[in-house]
């Protein structure tokens, strides 16, 4: 294991593959996270948001809501959505406050057994509910087409969002002719590094653009995003590049864990330490989901991955 740190796992076996079953003018019926058919009504004028990347992403198709969760910082939620009714933490919801803005859809975070509890209560009080997972750019893909749909009075705002991923498939396409990088993604949060596997959100990116992620194998438990992973591995198939993604104060964090590693003699031997490849990444486009910034997010990812190839 590297030395001072500890690694934590990040499970969650809920079914992640939202699915539009039929759809006509005025509603979609949809199967959620939890395979759950639930039918929504097209132009919801009063939503509310359970998970503060769903809201970003809600509002980059067009939509706008009455309550969202509380927020460490502006900078993590979009302009338009400041003024919008708080209604508690991402892991504790405020149902009293929620019920009392009488909304007629809300749209919750499956990660969080709070907000399964919220459907429920939610649902029971006739208000249209659905339930997604978020992880990563393809559960973005599809989210983002149901987002889409549902606002479809704003038909610019999808025009945009189908032209970012016109960009993105490009920059898929062209590194899947390269050379395959190895790579170790890691989120550091001070207490400790944790290994993404490609269901991480870094890690699912890297793993797009033409990336063979090390943290792979029979080892590693299903539907995990993070794991434990054994410094054995890691020097055994010595990654081109190490991508590290930090919870917290990126600058500070950065340090810390170049101090805790600069007397360690296998860390130093790895040829992405040797070549100067470890890449500690920007969070407003790796940690948190990049969402409208996703283009962004990709060719940043690319020009590190690939820095003979030319991307301007």
């Amino acid at each position: 294991m590297l030395s001072g740190f500890s690694f934590a796992e990040d499970k969650d076996d809920s079914g992640r593959h939202l699915c539009i079953i039929k759809e006509d003018a005025k509603s979609l019926i949809v199967l959620d996270a939890d395979g759950k058919k639930v039918k929504l009504t097209k132009n919801p004028r009063r939503v509310v948001i359970g998970f503060t990347s769903l809201v970003n992403l809600w509002y980059y198709a067009g939509g706008k809501a009455v309550g969202i969760p509380n927020s460490r910082s502006r900078e993590n939620i979009q302009a338009e959505a400041v003024k919008a009714a708080r209604i508690g933490t991402f892991s504790n919801l405020n149902m009293e406050k929620i019920i009392s803005l009488n909304p007629d859809l809300a749209i919750l975070y499956a990660n969080v057994n709070n907000q399964r509890a919220a459907r429920d209560i939610l649902a029971s009080n006739n208000t249209e509910t659905i339930l997604l997972s978020y992880r990563n750019y393809s559960d973005f893909t599809r989210i983002l087409d149901l987002f889409v749909r549902l606002n479809s009075e704003n038909p610019e705002k999808g025009k945009a969002a189908s032209l970012m991923v016109k960009k993105i498939d490009a920059i898929i396409e062209k590194t899947g002719k390269l050379k395959k990088p190895g790579f170790l993604s890691f989120l550091f949060s001070g207490s400790g590094l944790s290994a993404e596997t490609n269901l991480a959100n870094t890690a699912h990116m890297a793993m797009l653009l033409g990336g063979r992620n090390i943290v792979t194998g029979k080892n590693v438990p299903k539907g995990s995003g993070r794991v434990s992973f054994s410094m054995e591995k890691v020097m055994m198939e010595d990654p081109d590049i190490i991508l590290v993604t930090t919870m917290g104060n990126g600058k500070k964090l950065a340090a810390k864990m170049k101090k805790n590693l600069a007397n360690d003699p296998v860390w130093a031997s790895l040829s992405a330490v040797k070549a100067g490849r470890v890449y500690f990444l920007p969070n407003e486009l790796f940690l948190y989901r990049a969402n409208e910034k996703y283009a962004e997010a990709f060719l940043t990812l690319a020009k590190l991955m690939y820095p003979e190839e030319k991307w301007d």
